[in-house]
């Protein structure tokens, strides 16, 4: 899936040029110098100078003022620039993301920001394809929703960026995003995983706040940014009241023993960290672990379901006669699809979400991916017989 170019053509080089504080300005096309094919929507604050943090936005669909638009009450709020690209794109040739993302940073020179604060969004594929860049541009910071890391990278160092994670909790990539935080808590590089009750896709609007907020605090404790005690307050308390409004207890001991991850050298959390001691031994926190470990372990063995069932499908000959696609109701019964719709509506929000996640993987698949690939193969009998799949799977909200 991940066509990796070599990404000897970024350049690197970062000079500012002088430019005076202004107005606000917020426009929805503007072509890069370097490459005219190359378009981006843009918001700078007013006055915004030489200490202004910069956001590159790369969307899986382009969607440049839409995503801009994410995070433009925040930047305007806390003095971020931020540049949207109209070409990044997922599920295609890297290299298309990686062209947009080159003619970006070249055109930020246009805007006098902080060098050391340059951060990288995105979503899905692009969330993955900030991995691939991160070393060879040393940013500050990734803002990756929905996308993990892809495994065939090097094995992360402590140097890697601050990386502010979203997932929703029927996203298909829920999982992953989960492994990668536990990857960056295992080297100790600056890390935070937030979880919204939605799909795959973007996170709320609010979200984007709490991240330029936590990109802030990350500032602020590396010296990148002067220290603001009063900020750093309100910050806790909106991590601390947050925390204490988690879903169960193994939520609630997960957020509150981030807060003090994300606070600790900033203000005394001793108290807070007593709180995380004691509700990680509690049996509550035991109880729903276990069964968040049984859970992960029924996704992966769907996975070896569902990579069974679909080489099943994708047989087209056998002993040199074309075989017809598996009929729908084969698919649906291979795939366990009743028993994850009943399961979809469990009281128990743990055990509904898991089986969300499966069926929107199920739907992605039958949707996109595998029709792709078919018609790639020119076997389009396959390509139209997964629409009636991807009908049957269709996830209450399909984000992406």
């Amino acid at each position: 899936m991940w066509n990796r170019p070599a990404l000897a053509f970024f350049s690197l080089a970062f000079a500012l040029t002088a430019h005076a504080a202004g107005p606000e300005r917020v426009e929805a096309r503007i072509a890069t110098a370097a490459d005219p094919a190359q378009q981006y929507a843009l918001f700078v604050p007013k006055d915004a100078g030489a200490n202004a943090p910069l956001l590159i936005v790369l969307d899986p669909r382009g969607r440049a003022v839409a995503t801009r638009d994410f995070v433009i009450e925040a930047a305007r709020a806390r003095g971020w620039i931020v540049m949207s690209s109209w070409q990044s794109r997922s599920d295609t040739d890297e290299a298309v993301t990686l062209r947009a993302l080159d003619a970006l940073w070249k055109e930020s020179a246009r805007y006098p920001h902080d060098a050391r604060r340059v951060y990288l969004a995105g979503m899905s594929g692009t969330a993955k394809t900030l991995w691939v860049v991160a070393p060879k541009l040393h940013v500050a910071g990734l803002l990756g929703s929905a996308g993990g890391r892809p495994p065939e990278l090097p094995p992360l160092t402590r140097n890697a960026p601050a990386f502010q994670g979203f997932t929703g909790m029927s996203d298909f990539n829920h999982r992953e995003m989960f492994a990668l935080d536990a990857a960056l808590a295992g080297v100790g590089t600056p890390h935070r995983l937030d979880v919204s009750p939605g799909g795959h896709g973007w996170p709320p609007v609010e979200a984007f706040a709490d991240a330029l907020a936590w990109f802030d605090l990350q500032a602020m404790r590396s010296g990148r940014m002067p220290r603001d005690a009063a900020f750093i307050e309100q910050r806790f308390s909106a991590c601390t009241t947050a925390a204490d409004a988690g879903f169960d207890a193994l939520e609630r001991w997960r957020l509150q023993a981030q807060c003090v991850r994300d606070f600790e050298g900033l203000r005394d959390v001793a108290a807070l960290r007593t709180n995380v001691d004691a509700l990680e031994k509690s049996s509550d926190v035991a109880r729903l672990r276990s069964q968040d470990d049984k859970l992960a372990a029924d996704e992966r063995r769907y996975a070896r379901r569902f990579d069974a069932w679909r080489e099943r499908f994708g047989r087209r000959f056998v002993e040199g006669l074309e075989q017809p696609p598996l009929p729908l109701n084969e698919s649906l019964r291979q795939l366990q699809i009743a028993t994850l719709r009943k399961r979809a509506a469990d009281a128990d929000p743990r055990v509904a979400a898991s089986a969300q996640r499966l069926l929107a993987w199920v739907h992605a698949a039958a949707a996109f991916y595998l029709p792709a690939q078919f018609d790639a193969k020119g076997d389009h009998n396959r390509a139209v017989a997964l629409g009636d799949l991807a009908e049957a799977t269709a996830p209450v909200d399909d984000a992406e």
